[in-house]
């Protein structure tokens, strides 16, 4: 079964569309597998509006929206300037599932809300929504990509 993952033509990068590069309107979507359970370790795409609403709905494949500003390692803004970060994923020591003790990440506490709703036919709805206000702010294993080197006898920043 095609996976966006790998058909699509661009690099999966955090900061723009893999389809059509834009730096817009961005989503992470995290792909399953062909049973439409989640991969291990989890797989995601980046992709803009247009090209979300484009491919997402009518893929064979299941694709699940990201919460904004969610504490996923390899695709946080912080992870965008990390050394670890590699294909939307991150390869930090650390982690758990690479053998690691943990990493710890700080980010603001999530607001949980319930929606309900009925839809066109009457038949009743209901969903979960997790909202974080703001990106993480820390991550235990970040390690800029460009470390300052200071001159002999000065402090780097």
């Amino acid at each position: 079964m095609p996976a966006l993952s790998k058909d699509l033509p661009n690099l999966r990068q955090p900061n723009q569309c893999q389809r059509c590069k834009t730096d817009v309107d961005l989503d992470y979507w995290q792909e399953f597998d062909e049973h439409d359970q989640p991969q291990t370790p989890p797989v995601f795409v980046c992709l803009c509006l247009t090209c979300s609403n484009d491919l997402i709905s009518l893929h064979p494949r299941l694709y699940d929206r990201v919460v904004r500003n969610a504490p996923i390692p390899g695709i946080m803004r912080l992870c965008w300037s990390c050394k670890h970060s590699a294909d939307l994923s991150c390869t930090c020591p650390l982690l758990l599932r690479l053998g690691g003790p943990g990493m710890l990440i700080t980010y603001s506490k999530p607001t949980t809300s319930f929606l309900d709703g009925r839809d066109a036919k009457g038949k009743r709805w209901g969903r979960v929504v997790t909202t974080y206000a703001a990106p993480p702010s820390s991550c235990a294993g970040y390690e800029p990509i460009y470390a300052v080197v200071a001159a002999e006898g000065e402090v780097a920043p």
